[in-house]
């Protein structure tokens, strides 16, 4: 999971605020995130399946691995935006991402 503070950054490798990895073992995985200030953030996130430390793409640039991103956004023909999945991050906030398949 990235998440990203700042518009100019998301989705670039590497570029992330703040990075987190958790092992999948159900349906559901809950990231409890602490020390972030309150501001506007975007995350995106993927269950790499066959663990080889990437999201796969197909190759014209389509995760060929479930994916998803803050508010729920659902991509049509290019990668999201910034605006389109930023949340506002307050505290004891909490969000639900469900995964693209």
């Amino acid at each position: 999971m990235g998440i990203f503070d700042h518009r100019k950054n998301f989705l670039k490798k590497g570029k992330a605020y703040r990075s987190y990895s958790q092992k999948v073992t159900g349906d559901t995985v809950v990231f409890i995130l602490k020390g972030l200030k309150k501001s506007n953030y975007a995350i995106s996130l993927y269950h790499d399946v066959n663990s080889d430390s990437k999201c796969n793409l197909h190759f014209i640039g389509i995760p060929l691995e479930p994916y998803g991103f803050s508010k729920n956004f659902k991509p049509t023909y290019s990668k999201p935006d910034y605006d389109d999945c930023k949340i506002s991050v307050q505290k004891n906030s909490s969000t639900i991402i469900e995964l693209i398949i």
